[in-house]
């Protein structure tokens, strides 16, 4: 709905079928994360010339920057060059844990997400302090005491079954409980459509309540 957007029928002319979305440390002089989204592109000058039209922060463009396939979208234009510059330089999938946490999940799927949870926890104040919905549950996690670890979860098919699994590793047990959990099993009636079970979830709102009490009454 945003008036400055092309139109469909433009951009399934250059579009290509994946997509991301990434969220940075603040920039050098800023407060709040840099967020990312890369778009796969069949054709980078029809895809820079339809995103060019998008409204970025302060009344200004939108920030586009892009090589080969993957165009990058931005609020400014200067962290659009500075996450092109940092892809190319130290690319993501050169990263050690990255790496090693999507090989742990046994290959990639149809979506997949990756965090680095000591990372949050830097952004905590500021992910609070952004005020919408998503911000302020990022930051209810973030801000959990002694929050550490990282891992990575992919949704795929397995033949005819969509599945979806996770891998985490070096998780604060004192402060995430279902760590190390094993699983858990579910008694539901056989005509049931489908099941949703959390191991250590007790103990998990039992040592966040009162964090989560706090945090409500700041925000009224």
């Amino acid at each position: 709905d945003e008036p400055t957007a092309p139109a469909w029928s433009e951009v399934q002319q250059w579009l290509g079928k994946r997509a991301g979305v990434a969220v940075l440390e603040p920039a050098a002089g800023a407060t709040d994360p840099t967020v990312v989204i890369a778009l796969q592109v069949t054709d980078q000058a029809k895809a820079k010339a339809s995103l060019a039209k998008l409204d970025g922060a302060e009344g200004k463009k939108a920030g586009i920057a892009g090589e080969g396939e993957w165009v990058l979208v931005t609020e400014t234009q200067a962290q659009a060059d500075a996450a092109l510059a940092s892809a190319k330089d130290s690319p993501i999938s050169d990263a050690p844990v990255y790496s090693a946490d999507m090989q742990a999940l046994g290959g990639e799927g149809i979506a997949n997400v990756w965090v680095d949870y000591a990372g949050l926890a830097t952004m905590s104040d500021t992910l609070n302090a952004s005020g919408d919905t998503f911000s302020s549950g990022a930051a209810s996690l973030a801000g959990m005491p002694g929050m550490k670890g990282h891992g990575a979860t992919t949704l795929r098919f397995d033949g005819a079954a969509l599945e979806l699994v996770g891998s985490f590793h070096d998780l604060n047990q004192a402060t995430m409980p279902f760590a190390g959990s094993s699983t858990v099993e579910v008694s539901a009636p056989a005509e049931a459509i489908g099941t949703f079970s959390v191991g250590g979830l007790g103990e998990q709102l039992a040592a966040q309540w009162q964090p989560i009490l706090d945090q409500l009454n700041e925000s009224g």
